[in-house]
Formats: C-alpha cells, structure tokens, sequence
C-alpha cells in the first residue's frame, strides 16, 4: 500500500515537471517566434521606406541665368559691369582715372585687317563692343555728340535718338568713321564720360546683338 502511495506521488511528481518542462518550451518557442517577427518587420519597413527626391533642381534654371554673364570688375578705375559668359574681353588701352577703353566680342566674330600690317580691323561676322570711360569733361551730351564727328560733317546728317539707359540721358547714333558704321551710345556719369560702340556687318537696332549691347550699358556701375 505505502510502495503505491509512493509510486503514485512519483508519478504525480513527474506529470508536474513534465508539464512545467512543456510550459517553459512552450514560452521559448512563442518568444522566439516573436524576436524573428519583429526583427522581420523593421527590416521591412526600411527596406520599402518611399525615396524622396530634393526638389532644389527646381532652382537651377535660375542658376544657369546668372552663370551666363561674367562679371567685370576694375576697383582701380571703379568700373563693374555684365557681359555675356562667352564673350571675350580684353583691356586695350589704359591711364587710370583718366581713361579705359575695354572690347567685347562675341563667340562668332569674324574679322579682317584693314590694311596690311595694321592693327585695325573690320568685323565682318559677329559682334565687337567697346566701351570708352573717359574722366568727366564737364561738357554736356550734346556737346560729346558733337565731339565725336569728324571735323566737316553736319549734325544734321548724323540723326540722334534720345534713350535712357539705366535712368541715365543718353544719345543714340549709327555713325561711321573711316572703315565701318557703328551702333554707338553716348552717356555720362557722376565720374566718366561712357561711349559704348557696337559693331557689326549691319549696324541698327536690328543687329542680334543689340540687345547684350544694351544690356552691358545698363550694368554699368561706376564708384
């Protein structure tokens, strides 16, 4: 009786354990399943996390605006203006605060002396600024006008328009001197006296690159 009475405890004893042990597996297997569920779903969500693109590409026509002009910029004389990014320029002549005469020319121009071993030259093709500053004569636009022609040619025959450029008086003439007629603006600042000079096979306010001419003229500062 008493060995029954032991064995059925025994028994009794091992069903516990066994059913702990099972309990136990049991949580084991449910926390694994859930580490791997989890670790499995952050990877999925930064796996389909949407791209967004940066819309700063919105800027960049602007931005290529602004690349298209050069700056030129003299603080000896106090000069600065804009011209076009594939324009060349060069300084041709030079007595500070006193005079400086600067050429544009475009990508296309097309030249040919005017005499052998001359320095001159005719643009037959594409297009040649010049801007002359010269120190403030006192004289009036007029007066600059007439001091541009050569000695024996009328006014009269030299027909002006009257313009402004960048709230500045200015003269407009087509003029020729010795070789070629140019597009020519005179104006005036506090500091120099400006002619601006465009030549081209054609010169008028027609010509393709009137309008950088005059956009050059308008950028003009002068400190």
């Amino acid at each position: 009786m008493i060995l029954k009475k032991m064995k059925h405890l025994n028994n009794r004893a091992f069903s516990i354990v066994e059913a702990l042990i099972l309990v136990v597996a049991i949580g084991v297997i449910v926390a694994g399943g859930w580490l791997v569920w989890n670790r499995n779903s952050k990877h999925s969500n930064s796996t389909i996390s949407p791209v967004v693109k940066s819309t700063s590409d919105n800027n960049q026509p602007a931005a290529k605006k602004s690349a298209n002009l050069k700056q030129y910029i003299d603080s000896d004389n106090g000069i600065r203006f804009s011209y076009p990014a594939d324009w060349g320029e060069s300084q041709q002549y030079a007595r500070p605060h006193e005079f400086v005469v600067l050429v544009l020319e475009s990508p296309d121009i097309q030249k040919k002396s005017d005499e052998p071993f001359s320095s001159s030259t005719t643009v037959t093709g594409g297009s040649r600024i010049t801007l002359t500053f010269t120190a403030q004569s006192g004289k009036t636009l007029e007066q600059l006008f007439t001091g541009t022609l050569v000695a024996g040619t009328k006014e009269a025959d030299v027909p002006k328009d009257s313009l402004t450029i960048g709230n500045v008086p200015a003269y407009q003439f087509v003029y020729g001197y010795d070789h070629q007629p140019t597009l020519n603006v005179l104006l005036q600042t506090s500091r120099y006296d400006i002619e601006g000079s465009l030549e081209t096979p054609n010169a008028s306010r027609t010509s393709p690159d009137y309008d950088a001419f005059i956009k050059v003229l308008q950028s003009v500062s002068v400190q």
